[in-house]
């Protein structure tokens, strides 16, 4: 059972408040801590991480209007003892209370790790840069050799995960500024492995009868389901706080070959071809986002406040629209293929 430290920093005069809030909320223990500043009282929970949301969210409303307070979410490697998937959190050493919320197993983390984690996505970094480039580089030789092999090493290395998750995380919770910061840094990677691509369709010999280039040329309605499939895929593995790198590959099999093989057959001069490819390309990333923000939806991902949700849900009612109709699109132009 994953578990997740707390640290809950509140004023004084909010202790008891506080400690009543800890003793109705599943947890594996809690405990205070001792400060040399009297103003401050420290608290420390050990839970399961799919109790975090609910937890956060009940000490934020137990404590409003209250700037200085403050709540740090780490994940827990070890715990001696060790917790059983199947025991129930206690909340002390004596007799519990009735939890008010039952705790699913492999449930998702709370709201603000996910959160935490398309914010780290939507980042334009050094490394980004490179690893999209490298990335674009061993998808092109593989192409060019036919080589199943590299163009899946293409795929472990290519950091598309990030920001396909943080676009529907932006679009769930109608975050415009996480939305803008993602849409940038998928544009650029995006922009990026074509770029390189392209440059080495001019001066490689690139042939659209090679395997693996042409089966990126042609969109059928498999690789709708495909994109959906990896679309959701990554996003259940997301909200579990699993690793990325396996679930990773899933999404960039879907970006990364089609972009690739768009600038190698654009670089070598035929557009036609090219223009297949970019059409896969187009399709998987609708397909991934749409599925993205459904997966999101169907697991309770929503902003905490009232007002926010309202908003968000007239934003996430907006991006829907324009995915769906921009898929249905797409569709059509298959079907008179």
């Amino acid at each position: 059972m994953p578990l997740r430290l707390l640290e809950i920093v509140i004023p004084g005069h909010l202790e008891t408040r506080v400690a009543g809030i800890l003793e109705t909320h599943p947890t594996v223990s809690t405990w205070r801590l001792e400060t040399s500043d009297d103003e401050d009282t420290v608290f420390h929970a050990v839970l399961p991480a799919e109790a975090t949301e609910v937890l956060m969210d009940a000490i934020e409303d137990g404590c409003p209007s209250c700037p200085s307070l403050r709540m740090v979410l780490v994940p827990v490697e070890a715990s001696v003892p060790h917790v059983e998937s199947d025991t129930p959190a206690d909340v002390s050493a004596e007799e519990p209370p009735p939890s008010k919320i039952a705790v699913v197993a492999g449930h998702r983390v709370s709201r603000e790790e996910i959160y935490a984690d398309a914010l780290d996505g939507a980042e334009l970094s050094v490394s980004f840069f490179a690893l999209m480039a490298l990335s674009a580089v061993v998808a092109s030789v593989g192409l060019l050799r036919d080589n199943v092999a590299v163009i899946i090493g293409a795929m472990v290395i290519a950091p598309l995960y990030g920001p396909n998750m943080a676009l529907a995380v932006g679009t769930t919770l109608g975050d415009g500024e996480l939305i803008g910061r993602t849409l940038r840094t998928l544009s650029i990677g995006l922009g990026l492995a074509v770029g390189v691509s392209l440059i080495m369709g001019i001066f490689l010999p690139v042939d659209a009868a090679i395997p693996a280039i042409a089966a990126r040329t042609t969109v059928g309605y498999a690789d709708v389901v495909l994109a959906l499939a990896a679309g959701a895929a990554g996003t259940f593995a997301f909200m579990a706080g699993q690793a990325r790198a396996l679930i990773g590959v899933m999404v960039a099999v879907a970006l990364l070959p089609p972009l690739a093989a768009f600038g190698l057959l654009l670089g070598a001069g035929n557009p036609a071809a090219a223009a297949g490819a970019v059409l896969l390309a187009a399709v998987n990333v609708i397909c991934i986002n749409l599925a993205g923000v459904t997966s999101f939806l169907i697991q309770g991902v929503r902003p905490r406040s009232w007002w926010e949700a309202e908003k968000a849900k007239a934003a996430t009612r907006r991006a829907a629209v324009i995915w769906v109709v921009l898929l249905v699109l797409l569709v059509m132009i298959l079907a008179l293929q």
